[in-house]
């Protein structure tokens, strides 16, 4: 599958359905994330945490946090075997804007997501490790 598809689907579908089988999570402190994919098959959502865990594609008013990443290192973070945001930041593969202490808490919970939606993408094999 196309890596275009493959990032959209993993925010406009597999995501979204990871938060609804999980309607009832908490966060000690609400937060939000702007997460912005440059590239050809990049596109900008927003992870919100102040009610609920959702993610919808576009531009957030005033995030907590934006991510900065390209297309190309985000597919790579996808085919690891786990998501290490860490590393890449400190490899400078990600930006990341704004911060206070609740972003490091908002940044290790969406891995968490990230990497249950890692899991379905491998999964159904629509990319290879």
């Amino acid at each position: 599958m196309e890596r275009s598809l493959i990032i959209k689907k993993l925010f406009e579908e597999i995501l979204p359905d990871i938060f609804k089988d999980n309607p009832d999570t908490k966060f000690e402190e609400p937060f939000s994330v702007q997460i912005n994919i440059s590239g050809a098959s990049g596109g900008s959502w927003i992870f919100d945490a102040k009610e609920k865990p959702r993610i919808t594609k576009g531009n957030a008013e005033s995030p907590d946090c934006t991510v900065s990443i390209i297309d190309e290192d985000f597919f790579k973070l996808i085919r690891k075997s786990k998501m290490d945001w860490g590393m890449a930041y400190f490899d400078g593969k990600i930006k990341i804007k704004g911060g206070n202490p609740a972003t490091a808490k908002a940044l290790k919970t969406l891995e968490k997501y990230f990497d249950k939606a890692k899991e379905q993408i491998l999964k159904s094999e629509e990319i290879n490790p």
